[in-house]
């Protein structure tokens, strides 16, 4: 999944005998990352560059600096399932590294936990991160965020991941027009809700016009 190079700041070691320390600079936007593991480091990067070209793409001001530390543990009082956060201020994401994220990778996803996967949650969180800078008059409500979220989660997939988690769901299935209790079901099954949300955004007639509406608490306000 990872295909090209990221861009190296530096690797340091901060004390000899102790793993190396990899800063990235991603390719797109001003998202740098820190990671022990130099693969840790260009998945977090292509997800967020994945984010990024996502909301950039829609005409949303994607070019707020974020601070991306891929951790084996996230700041309590995280809940175990959790792969992820972003602070309240959007300048600083978590993210679990690929051994520990294996590990919880179920929680969300049913199916095997890959890099393509551990991307794409980067790009959820970082698109949150990103959607905070541009909401700061204005915070936007758990089921608008999401929703945002995980479109850019899925679309940041490889066409081949995406439908293979597309095709557990069926099309058929509860809509988001339709869906009651809508912060209950991303509590319960969020992935379900994720999968309803990219649908409907890959249903409306001008996607970049639907999502300025979620950005200004116009649609999907709760």
């Amino acid at each position: 999944f990872i295909d090209t190079a990221p861009n190296y700041i530096y690797s340091i070691s901060l004390l000899d005998g102790l793993p190396i320390c990899h800063e990235v600079r991603c390719e797109r936007g001003a998202v740098r990352v820190t990671a022990d593991d130099e693969l840790d480091a260009a998945t977090a990067c292509r997800g967020a560059s994945a984010a990024v070209d996502f909301l950039a793409r829609h005409g949303v001001d994607a070019t707020a600096a974020v601070d991306v530390r891929v951790v084996a543990e996230l700041p309590a009082p995280m809940p175990s399932t959790v792969l992820a956060c972003c602070s309240a201020q959007g300048d600083r994401v978590y993210l679990l590294d690929f051994a520990a994220y294996a590990k919880r990778h179920g929680f969300l996803v049913p199916l095997p936990p890959h890099r393509a996967f551990h991307a794409a949650v980067a790009a959820h969180e970082i698109a949150h991160a990103l959607v905070i800078s541009v909401t700061r008059s204005g915070r936007l409500g758990i089921v608008a965020h999401e929703y945002i979220a995980f479109v850019a989660m899925l679309d940041s997939l490889p066409l081949a991941d995406r439908a293979r988690l597309l095709a557990l769901y069926p099309s058929n299935g509860p809509k988001i027009e339709t869906m009651r209790g809508m912060d209950l079901v991303l509590m319960v099954d969020p992935m379900r809700f994720g999968v309803a949300a990219y649908r409907h955004f890959g249903g409306q007639l001008d996607p970049a016009a639907f999502l300025k509406r979620v950005l200004t608490g116009a649609a999907l306000a709760e």
